[in-house]
């Protein structure tokens, strides 16, 4: 007959023949294997049977992904789309435009896909209407905005030139800085 008897941090496996055997516990109670102590699972009981929902599980996830994936990416950049669309057809002679490099102008001509853009007086560039990328509304409060500036920069350079000095070469004393 065989037992086992736990003796502080062995096991003493006792045979009928009086032979003994010893051998070490695990390093932590209760954790780990010991042949002949315990189930051949371990300390711990079995788990529960997983009652997979395979598919539909992996199914529900995949569907809320896309449509978290739509609203927050695919239908706000469909409406910006939309919206640039109907500012391109609305554009016409006299409109203050940005072009998609950054080029400031005003349109002179308008046709179905081509606009003339006057950039400065002499200036005109000929831009297709995809490449335009927003309109420039001056708002009311603008226009105030730029009336106080320019008239507030008009004093200070009326301060900066003052009169000529006594040689009568103006305030660098006729010299040229290159």
């Amino acid at each position: 007959m065989l037992s086992t008897v736990p003796v502080a941090s062995t096991v003493l496996a006792a045979t009928s023949v009086s032979s003994a055997s010893i051998v070490p516990a695990p390093p932590f109670p209760g954790v780990g294997f010991v042949p002949g102590v315990g189930s051949a699972a371990g300390p711990f009981p079995p788990a529960a049977p997983q009652g997979g929902g395979g598919f539909g599980v992996i199914a529900i996830q995949i569907l809320l992904f896309i449509a978290i994936f739509y609203f927050i990416l695919i239908r706000p950049q469909r409406r910006e789309r939309q919206r640039h669309q109907e500012m391109l057809k609305k554009l016409g002679k006299g409109d203050q435009v940005m072009t998609n490099g950054g080029i400031l102008g005003q349109i002179v001509h308008a046709t179905e896909h081509e606009l003339t853009v006057r950039t400065a007086e002499s200036t005109r560039l000929v831009v297709d209407r995809g490449h335009v990328a927003r309109k420039i509304e001056d708002s009311p409060d603008a226009d105030a905005k730029q009336s106080e500036a320019s008239s507030s920069t008009k004093a200070k350079d009326a301060k900066q030139v003052g009169p000529r000095s006594r040689t009568g070469r103006g305030r660098h004393g006729g010299r040229r800085r290159g």
